[in-house]
């Protein structure tokens, strides 16, 4: 899927992060049992937007895709933060019960849970943390701009990756194999963007990336900024 160096570079810098309301919870979460906060492994990470994230917070943090162009494409500045190309179910470079806090955003859905949960059962510290978390589409602050962004979003959403739909419904589909794990629906993550930064987001969507290859006669991102 990420195979062009246009596509991750644009993922790279024009993705949107998690806001820190996301870390903090699932890490203050996470300390309940492990307070040590020795290790998080982000799991299908892309270009590291969230492994950052959680940088800050625990001694060590360890970022996995099986992109090896996504990979390319992550911060090497981080002293306590690396980055390796695995895919979830076959975490081999982590020891058995080695790790605090397994997480997991958007990609999740592209995991094979079964293989993929019993591999974070091997690695998870007893009482440590698999937290899985996502955020919704573009929405602006006034009815006009969600107008132009719901036309937009219609308009490749026959182009979206049926795995990527997924984090419409929350991820409701998804069967936790873990008795009284709960469910946070409202947090806030708000994100203040520019044309030229809205323009990028949408050149890192894949649906976007796969439409403008079947319409090549169309400027769709040009059209984005005439809106």
């Amino acid at each position: 899927m990420f195979t062009e160096t246009a596509h991750v570079q644009n993922y790279a810098k024009y993705r949107m992060r998690y806001g820190e309301s996301v870390f903090k919870y699932i890490v203050d979460y996470c300390k309940e049992a492990r307070p040590g906060l020795d290790l998080c492994v982000d799991v299908g990470c892309g270009s590291g937007q969230s492994t950052t994230g959680f940088a800050g917070y625990f001694k060590k943090v360890v970022g996995v895709d099986i992109s090896e162009h996504q990979i390319s494409q992550a911060p090497k500045d981080l002293p306590n933060v690396e980055f390796k190309v695995a895919s979830a179910e076959e975490l081999t470079f982590l020891e058995a019960e080695s790790v605090d806090l397994w997480a997991s955003g958007q990609s999740f859905s592209y995991m094979a849970e079964k293989e993929t949960f019993a591999e974070a059962d091997r690695v998870l510290k007893p009482g440590g943390t698999l937290a899985i978390f996502g955020y919704l589409t573009l929405k602006g602050k006034e009815q006009p701009i969600n107008e132009v962004l719901y036309k937009i979003i219609s308009k490749v959403l026959p182009y979206w990756p049926q795995e990527s739909k997924a984090i419409f419904n929350k991820f409701k589909h998804v069967n936790l194999p873990y008795p009284g794990w709960i469910r946070k629906n409202d947090i806030v993550s708000p994100h203040h963007v520019t044309l030229e930064e809205l323009t990028g987001v949408f050149a890192s969507f894949y649906s976007v990336v796969a439409y403008m290859k079947a319409h090549p006669e169309e400027d769709f991102l040009k059209d984005i900024e005439t809106r």
